[in-house]
């Protein structure tokens, strides 16, 4: 993820390398920033790849294959290799998909608690602004 904001950022190669899932409250502020803007960018596109290789099943990639005039007529080992090579795409397929899901779920719950911690500092700001000076001391 972080080659992919890097590039657009510019960000310096020890930034870019501290970005993870897993340090989201540490990440460069211009990160921060960037991310609801990429997510909001990217996200019909990456919608419509993961529709499209869902899509992509053994039955649909099958019925393709099969559909299509010359390949109609295979049997025997031709079958079965045309078969198993199907299988191997609809797998590789599935996979592919299962990690974009993951990516986006995981870009989508880092902007979730981003979100969560800037509108916990807003509260705050907003708490010590409502509070009386008097009652400070």
């Amino acid at each position: 993820m972080g080659y992919v904001i890097s590039s657009t950022l510019f960000l310096k190669n020890e930034i870019t390398e501290s970005i993870t899932f897993d340090n989201i409250k540490d990440w460069d502020p211009r990160v921060k920033r960037y991310l609801p803007e990429f997510i909001r960018n990217n996200d019909i596109k990456a919608k419509a790849m993961n529709a499209v290789l869902d899509l992509g099943g053994i039955v649909p990639t099958a019925s393709a294959v099969f559909g299509f005039g010359p390949l109609k007529d295979m049997k025997g080992v031709n079958g079965v290799v045309l078969w198993l090579c199907t299988f191997v795409l609809t797998l590789a397929m599935g996979l592919f998909a299962a990690w974009r899901k993951r990516y986006w779920n995981r870009l989508r719950n880092c902007q979730r608690i981003l979100m969560e911690e800037t509108k916990s500092a807003e509260d705050a700001d907003k708490t010590a602004q409502a509070t009386p000076s008097h009652a400070i001391q």
